[in-house]
């Protein structure tokens, strides 16, 4: 009988915290329609729950080879996608945005500052031209998040001028992780981390 007891007291706990964690999906969705920087901390604590199945693998890069492999994760998840992005790192970032408006072809260059945020690249924005033509930023970021399926890669949030890369979307069909951890550009020097899981299923 205290086995049985036992048994049952780990079962219920594991339903009410599913119950937990489905009632905070279900009452962020409804309050909120565009997903905001800090709901990007998901990933993180799926992270700390399965790390035991996981490899880490603790990676530097400078920021031309870190802007190289977020391009290649980029235009390998996109591949049908409305718009084609382009990523470059240097003193500041800079993500170009090609799509097509009106029939025409049209670039959007966001120049940002970047951090690392919960694991992604989180890019505070501080202009953005169309073209040649310097626009509105918060009426662009509007637009193109009404206007757009950005396939959850990309999430904007035009009230706070933010735009987040999310890392663990341009790897998660191959489950495997990768996670930006420290950017110090003046020393040009990228830390990340890979996870690799240790069982295939």
């Amino acid at each position: 009988m205290k086995k049985q007891k036992h048994f049952n007291i780990w079962k219920w706990a594991f339903i009410g915290l599913l119950i937990i964690i489905l009632s905070f999906v279900v009452f962020i969705s409804l309050k909120i329609t565009v997903p905001s920087v800090s709901q990007s901390s998901s990933p993180a604590i799926e992270v700390e729950e399965t790390s035991k199945s996981y490899s880490v693998v603790e990676l530097s890069m400078n920021k031309e080879n870190f802007s190289d492999t977020i391009n290649y994760l980029l235009q390998k998840n996109n591949k049908d996608s409305q718009i084609s992005y382009r990523f470059i790192l240097k003193k500041n970032a800079i993500l170009m945005a090609t799509t097509n408006v009106l029939g025409k072809k049209v670039t959007f260059s966001v120049n940002a500052k970047p951090e690392f945020k919960n694991g992604n690249i989180v890019l505070d924005v501080k202009s953005i031209n169309a073209g040649s033509l310097n626009t509105p930023s918060k009426f662009i970021l509007k637009y193109i998040q009404n206007n757009y399926d950005l396939k959850g890669i990309i999430q904007i949030n035009a009230k706070q001028n933010k735009i987040t890369i999310c890392l663990d979307r341009l790897t998660g069909k191959n489950a495997i992780q990768l996670r930006a951890e420290k950017l110090n550009l003046k020393q040009n020097e990228i830390q990340f981390k890979v996870l690799i899981p240790k069982e295939v299923k």
